[in-house]
């Protein structure tokens, strides 16, 4: 019976033995086709956000450079689809996380969106390069003409390049369109350049806004978040299942000694896969916040670390004329140049105490500090006088470098030093510039604003009266009266209409006003028989409704030779031929024209 029952529990013994041995290889051979397939899952998650980061890459290249191949753009969006497909294809994947492969496929279909805008794009870059290339290159074709065209031109060009590089829309307003449009000349030459011309600054008003709003769809981290987000809810997941097997490891341990080692290596495997993942997922965040390039810190630790940063100052560094190296001597000595001065510009900081440098852009470098504002200027002009101050050798060819240093302390930092930096290229003196909010051209905007608000309600509500000045001889007598056009405020307050002429020209609310002046001046004269003069602009002789409503008003009737018009001076006069016809029309009226305090608009 004893040896029945110690056979029994060996038998039990045996099986249970057997049972563990058997849990133990199929818990290793379970572990390791889960770390398998979770690393495959990782390595093509890492696969589809380091395709959609270079295409990125890729498609500002295009942006910047105006020769660019939109092959590359191509290839590299054939990669990303294939990687985003291999993972939708992964079994494994869409079977153990449901949620997140419904994550993976609203990605796709946002990459899919992308793609479909992406050749949006290349077809308005192509049409942007080349108005902006040709419309570059046809300023060297008339260095020669008329100063004032050329000067127009050169201004419209610079407003160009302004809007591109910084992909802002308000720099296309300041452009004057109206000048080349209504150019006359009898230049052969000129007139077909002008038309050439003309014809490129269209497409890129055109299609610019449109242009920029694409590449800020497709370049926009909406995409990169989701797929992130599915990175993030895969190691948590893998994190907590890795618990799990922690905890099941050390029950087989429990059973049986034996089974306890075998796990205790099962587990060392496992952990050594921890840690390599853990290291992965380091040198991913480090690749995420530093510059490949430079080895600095990049854009994306800058937008980190300025938030948790109280009352910051930030110095923004650019390179004059970078692109002139790049183009010269290609862009493999224009990265050594790149690499050169971001050590220099991290070293001069080191000295002073400031550790915290970024390439935030192509070729501006940032630097973020607490700093007073005179250790910040002694910095900059550091960093400005070593480069006046010494050449530099790449690779044996002798360059001279210069920078251009915009200063912020005030919000939204970075734009604000981007904008001082602005104001230290154009200056001729200055190549420090700290901000100050009169730099800000949004206050201008502002104020136009709220000038035309002000300018429309006093128009709705009749609140923009006329008044009749008297003009006096030496004894006192009214001998004409000057119409004249006030605003009358809610409050009471009268004011001039000269400060909002020039918003009322912008927001079409100048025609209103003329016509207003020409019929009330109509009711003045209907009760009284005096003289009066009415002020008129060029605007106001080449609008069609403002002549109209001259002749219907004035022309045939009695009280035509009490009008004087006034012609302000202008020099804009493009056709002194219009001007000289409606002189003749409405002199045959026995009305009479006169020049607004005249001067060097009408001298000839």
């Amino acid at each position: 019976m004893m040896k029945i029952l110690s056979k029994g529990k060996y038998i039990a013994i045996s099986l249970t033995g057997l049972i563990v041995i058997v849990l133990l290889f199929k818990f290793n051979t379970y572990t390791q086709n889960y770390f398998i397939n979770n690393n495959k899952i990782q390595m093509q998650i890492d696969k589809i956000k380091n395709a959609e980061e270079e295409l990125n890459y890729k498609i500002l290249l295009s942006n910047i450079y105006l020769y660019s191949n939109n092959d590359e753009i191509d290839i590299q969006t054939k990669k990303l689809l294939k990687a985003v497909d291999d993972l939708e294809k992964n079994e494994y994947f869409s079977k153990e996380y449901p949620g997140l492969y419904k994550k993976l496929l609203f990605y796709k279909k946002l990459i899919l969106k992308k793609t479909q805008k992406l050749y949006e794009f290349q077809t308005l870059n192509s049409m942007i390069k080349n108005s902006t290339m040709y419309l570059s290159n046809l300023l060297k074709d008339i260095v020669a003409v008329k100063h004032d065209y050329l000067e127009n031109a050169i201004n419209v060009v610079l407003n160009i390049y302004l809007a591109k590089s910084a992909q802002d829309v308000d720099f296309i307003k300041n452009i004057d369109i109206g000048f080349f449009k209504n150019y006359k000349t009898d230049d052969y030459f000129l007139q077909n350049y002008n038309k050439i011309f003309v014809g490129h600054l269209n497409v890129f008003i055109r299609y610019f806004p449109k242009f920029r709003k694409t590449l800020s769809e497709i370049t926009n981290s909406s995409a990169l978040n989701v797929i992130n987000n599915i990175q993030q809810g895969h190691l948590q997941k893998v994190n907590e299942k890795i618990k799990i097997i922690k905890f099941v490891s050390y029950v087989l341990i429990a059973f049986v000694l034996l089974s306890g080692v075998i796990i205790m290596l099962l587990l060392s495997k496992v952990e050594k896969d921890y840690i390599e993942l853990q290291k992965l997922n380091e040198s991913l965040h480090k690749a995420y916040i530093t510059d490949a390039l430079t080895e600095l810190y990049n854009r994306n630790k800058f937008d980190g670390d300025i938030k948790n940063i109280d009352k910051p100052k930030v110095m923004l560094v650019n390179i004059d004329r970078f692109k002139h190296f790049n183009d010269y001597f290609g862009v493999e000595f224009g990265d050594k140049i790149l690499k050169y001065v971001g050590n220099k510009i991290n070293n001069i900081a080191k000295k002073h105490n400031i550790s915290t440098v970024y390439r935030l852009g192509a070729d501006d470098f940032g630097i973020l500090t607490q700093k007073e504002k005179c250790k910040i200027l002694e910095c900059a002009k550091e960093i400005i006088n070593y480069f006046e101050n010494n050449e530099i050798d790449i690779d044996g060819t002798v360059v001279n470098i210069s920078v251009s240093i915009g200063i912020s302390d005030k919000y939204p930092y970075l734009e604000n030093a981007d904008i001082a930096l602005k104001n230290a290229k154009m200056s001729h003196r200055e190549n420090i510039v700290y901000f100050i909010p009169e730099m800000d051209f949004k206050n201008k905007i502002l104020q136009n604003i709220q000038k035309t608000n002000i300018l429309y309600e006093a128009l709705k509500e009749n609140r923009v009266v006329l008044y009749f000045q008297p003009i006096v001889d030496k004894d006192g007598k009214a001998i004409k009266y000057e119409v004249l056009s006030r605003v009358i405020h809610k409050n009471g307050k009268v004011e001039s209409i000269f400060p909002y002429l020039e918003v009322a020209k912008e927001s079409r609310l100048y025609q209103k006003i003329t016509l207003k002046v020409l019929e009330e001046s109509y009711e003045f004269l209907q009760k009284n028989k005096v003289n009066i003069s009415i002020n008129l602009s060029i605007e106001d002789i080449l609008d069609d409704t403002i002549q109209q409503t001259i002749e219907k008003l004035f022309f045939n009737k009695d009280i035509a030779s009490y009008i004087t018009f006034e012609l302000l001076e202008s020099e804009a006069i493009e056709d002194y031929e219009l001007i000289e016809k409606f002189v003749k029309k409405v002199k045959s009226q026995n009305m009479q024209i006169a020049i607004d305090d005249f001067g060097s608009g009408y001298s000839n």
